[in-house]
């Protein structure tokens, strides 16, 4: 299960921008994740590991809020753009297998919320 080590890695990026900014720990919130369909993680194994790492690194009441974004592909011979629920290998409005990614590859911190 990589969503463990993906965790970790965030929980490491949190802590270390809350350094960075003189942050107390205890003032943290939440923690909001953009997760593209794409980039193929687990949204609630990855809760899971945040939770159970962040417990142990004091984040134990903060909230991680995970947006997954949708797979689109676009058609540059149509241009048509769809959102996609699984791999497709042609375009549905002319047919072309030509499609480009344009949406689904996200995974970054979106946002941090602290206390005043």
């Amino acid at each position: 299960m990589h969503e463990i080590g993906l965790a970790a890695k965030i929980i490491q990026i949190v802590k270390d921008e809350i350094e960075k900014r003189d942050i107390k720990i205890l003032k943290l919130k939440s923690v909001k994740i953009k997760l593209g369909k794409f980039v193929q993680v687990v949204p609630d194994s990855l809760k899971f590991g945040l939770e159970a790492l962040g417990r142990g690194d004091g984040f134990g009441g903060v909230d991680f809020i995970i947006n997954e974004m949708p797979f689109i592909v676009k058609c540059p011979d149509c241009e048509r753009e769809e959102e996609i629920e699984e791999m497709v290998l042609k375009c549905a409005g002319c047919g072309s297998v030509n499609l480009k990614v344009v949406g689904g590859r996200e995974f970054y911190v979106e946002s941090i919320e602290v206390d005043d």
